[in-house]
C-alpha cells in the first residue's frame, strides 16, 4: 500500500485500468477482471481480482466510505462482512462519478508510471485531491509490520486540506510582502478534529486518551425481558 494514495498494487491495477478504458459505462465484473489482468499484467488469479474490485464497489456500513466503483447487483451485505456477495459473473460494475473527482486525469502526466516489457502498466501512485488513504481506511500485513488505518469523513477531510492551502498561502504571501494585509475569504474555514467516521454509522465513536489517538467504537442492544436483548447495531468489523 502506497500512502499518497491508500490503494493496494490490485487495486491500483484496477483503478488505472478503468480510467484508461473510460470505464463509464457498467461490464461484469469477470469482465473487468479480465481486461485488468491482460492491461496492467497482473501476475495472480483473476478470482482475487473480482474479490478485489467487489470490495472497491461495496458501500454497506463499514466498507468504504466513497467506494470508487458503482455496485449493481449484490456485492455483499453487512451481516457477512460483504463476503456473500454473488458470482462475478452476474454482477456488474463502473467507475463512480466520485471516483472521478478523487483522481484527476490531468495529473496523470505528471505522475510516474510501472512498465513491464516496455508497456505502462500502472501508475506508481495516485495523487487524490483529498488523502484517500484516510477516508476508506487501510488494513494490511507486511513483514514483521501490520497496518489498521480507520476511516474519516470526506467533508472533514476536505476542510482540513483547504484550511491548511488557505495557511500555506497567507504564509507565501506574508514572505514576498511582509506588509500585506491577510486576504479575505467569502468563507471562514476552521480546523476540525479528525475523528473515525463510518459512513450511516450511526454510533458515537469516543476518543479516550489525551492526545486523541485511541477511541472506542461501541454496538448498540436493548434488553427486551429477562432473557432476550436486541441488538440494533455492531461495531465496526464486528459482523454476525
Amino acid at each position: 500500500m502506497q500512502f499518497q494514495d491508500g490503494l493496494k498494487p490490485g487495486q491500483r491495477k484496477i483503478i488505472f485500468v478503468c480510467f484508461t478504458k473510460n470505464l463509464i459505462r457498467e461490464i461484469k465484473v469477470a469482465q473487468l477482471a479480465g481486461k485488468v489482468a491482460k492491461n496492467s499484467a497482473y501476475h495472480h488469479g483473476e478470482q482475487s481480482l473480482t474479490n478485489t474490485t467487489i470490495g472497491l464497489a461495496q458501500n454497506f456500513v463499514g466498507s468504504n466510505n466513497i467506494n470508487f466503483l458503482v455496485p449493481a447487483g449484490q456485492f455483499g451485505r453487512l451481516l457477512h462482512g460483504g463476503n456473500d456477495a454473488a458470482s462475478a459473473r452476474y454482477i456488474f460494475t463502473r467507475l463512480s462519478p466520485l471516483a472521478l473527482l478523487s483522481f484527476n486525469k490531468n495529473d496523470e502526466p505528471l505522475l510516474s508510471y510501472l512498465n513491464e516489457d516496455r508497456i505502462s502498466i500502472q501508475l506508481e501512485w495516485y495523487c487524490p485531491v483529498i488523502p484517500t488513504v484516510l477516508v476508506n481506511g487501510a488494513q494490511g500485513v507486511g513483514t514483521d509490520y501490520s497496518t489498521d488505518i480507520p476511516s474519516y469523513n470526506p467533508l472533514t477531510l476536505s476542510n482540513n486540506m483547504k484550511y491548511y492551502i488557505r495557511q500555506e498561502d497567507e504564509r507565501q504571501r506574508q514572505l514576498n510582502n511582509p506588509t500585506s494585509q491577510p486576504k479575505q475569504y467569502p468563507d471562514v474555514i476552521t480546523l476540525e478534529e479528525l475523528i473515525p467516521c463510518y459512513k450511516n454509522f450511526t454510533v458515537e465513536i469516543k476518543l479516550l486518551d489525551n492526545d486523541r489517538t485511541c477511541g472506542v467504537i461501541n454496538g448498540v442492544w436493548s434488553k427486551l425481558d429477562e432473557t432476550s436483548i436486541e441488538i440494533t447495531d455492531l461495531p465496526i468489523g464486528t459482523w454476525t
